[in-house]
């Protein structure tokens, strides 16, 4: 499950349809995460250079949610540039 699309949300838009259409295939807890970790990056002034990339991991029961996206702070936008689900390896 790769998504390769670039997404362009402004911050009020990370709680309507559209959001929730994006990642509806995520499951709801991988969702929450994703919003919880803009919440952290929007009240978190030290991070506020004019386009600052992240990339945040996150353990999930099947996989690990891999996220790289930019933030343009004078736009208050976030362009996803890819999300991504990985299978965990299995232990011998």
């Amino acid at each position: 499950m790769i998504y390769s699309e670039v997404y362009l949300l402004s911050f009020n838009d990370l709680y309507t349809k559209t959001f929730a259409t994006r990642y509806g295939k995520l499951p709801k807890i991988d969702q929450k995460r994703i919003i919880q970790l803009i919440d952290d990056l929007k009240e978190n002034p030290k991070l506020g250079k004019e386009l600052a990339k992240f990339h945040g991991w996150w353990s999930a029961k099947k996989g690990y949610l891999r996220i790289i996206f930019s933030i343009d702070w004078n736009r208050q936008e976030i362009i996803f540039r890819s999300l991504a689900v990985r299978k965990k390896w299995k232990k011998r």
